[in-house]
């Protein structure tokens, strides 16, 4: 506890005051008119029009001749399955293209053909790239606007959205009069029905004195950045984000860093202590290991000896992506200077690794293009 001092001791913490603006917010508590949403509906008309979609399948043919027969036998009265699967050779289950829109085809001569046609009916052979097609139109979706309920939700949002704006602008210049002209954060938060945050304490991390993550601390980093800057009483002034936000942050108080009681952190120093003994225990045995791999032992005999288990990685870069979670950027580091076959140690997050390079792979700029590319472009 004494030797570790610092792990165990509090960061500085403050006790803030804020008002805070946040766009999503400021939109919520605008409100919108009937009136206003039906105008919207009756302006944004188009929008709310689904287009024609009809279920369309298709019998494809390699060559013209096959599909004249098909036709003339779908004229004559025969099933569009029975022509498919006799003459084409195809099974009702792979005729369907799926209910689409006029766009929705692969081919913008199946579209135009599809759309002609009424329900039930079929085409005659159509050609594209692909071969010849007869298609068939089996139901028919007609075009339908979507009802004022149900997008007037979607209305409602779209409104705020767009006044939240000026909104915001008019609010942070009502409350930087009312500061500028003497009242406090509190009246200024009353005179304008606007929420007050309260934290009794905060550390530069954005967490509470017992080091957990205050949930509702605006997020954006010019926050907890300049209620640091300020002295005890002091209070920011109107100060706006890069996401959009805007606040004013007051310090109330400012506790100093100070040692923890030992009472309050026993459990965390006997974890420590813990955690020190076991890493000192694997680092010793990870020691005595390297010596008899550098005696001749495999890392996969060993391992078997001491009933460990060896991972291979997949072949990775310098930047150690495809390495794996639990190869730390420092071993990354160390096995771009080892040799191959070489065995090195490394501390990692949850003990003493022990790795080997089974394998280099020379790099060949001829074979990545696209990387040379970029990086003569960066360069």
């Amino acid at each position: 506890y004494k030797k570790h001092a610092k792990t165990f001791t509090a960061p500085e913490l403050r006790a803030i005051t804020a008002i805070v603006l946040e766009p999503a917010e400021v939109a919520a508590s605008i409100e919108v008119s009937d009136a206003d949403l039906r105008r919207a509906y009756s302006e944004r008309s188009a929008e709310f029009l689904s287009k024609e979609r009809r279920a369309v399948e298709q019998i494809l043919f390699s060559d013209e001749a096959t599909a004249k027969k098909a036709y003339a036998a779908l004229k004559a009265g025969q099933s569009f399955d029975k022509v498919a699967k006799e003459i084409a050779k195809q099974e009702a289950g792979a005729l369907s293209l799926g209910t689409v829109d006029k766009d929705g085809l692969p081919l913008k001569v199946l579209g135009e053909a599809a759309f002609k046609l009424k329900e039930g009916a079929f085409s005659a052979p159509i050609k594209s790239e692909l071969g010849w097609h007869i298609l068939r139109v089996t139901k028919i979706e007609k075009t339908k606007t979507k009802p004022f309920e149900a997008v007037k939700a979607k209305l409602k949002a779209d409104i705020q959205k767009d006044r939240a704006g000026d909104r915001m602008v008019k609010l942070t210049n009502q409350i930087e009069d009312e500061l500028g002209s003497g009242a406090t954060l509190e009246e200024a938060a009353k005179k304008y029905n606007l929420k007050l945050r309260k934290y009794s304490a905060v550390d530069h991390q954005g967490n509470d004195a017992d080091g957990n993550k205050i949930k509702d601390l605006l997020s954006a980093p010019e926050f907890l950045s300049r209620a640091f800057e300020l002295d005890e009483g002091e209070d920011s002034g109107i100060v706006d984000t890069h996401g959009g936000a805007s606040f004013v942050v007051r310090v109330d108080k400012i506790t100093k860093p100070a040692l923890r009681p030992l009472a309050k952190v026993r459990d965390k120093v006997v974890a420590a202590i813990k955690e020190a003994s076991r890493r000192e225990v694997a680092t010793k045995q990870a020691k005595d290991m390297l010596e008899k791999l550098k005696g001749g032992f495999t890392l996969a005999a060993l391992a078997k000896r001491e009933k460990l288990t060896v991972r291979t990685t997949k072949p990775f870069g310098r930047d150690g992506k495809d390495a794996g979670d639990d190869v730390p950027a420092t071993l990354v580091t160390k096995l771009f200077h080892a040799r191959r076959g070489q065995v090195l140690m490394e501390s990692g997050n949850d003990g003493v690794i022990l790795a080997s390079v089974n394998e280099i792979e020379e790099a060949n700029p001829s074979k990545d293009a696209a990387a040379v590319k970029s990086l003569k472009e960066a360069i």
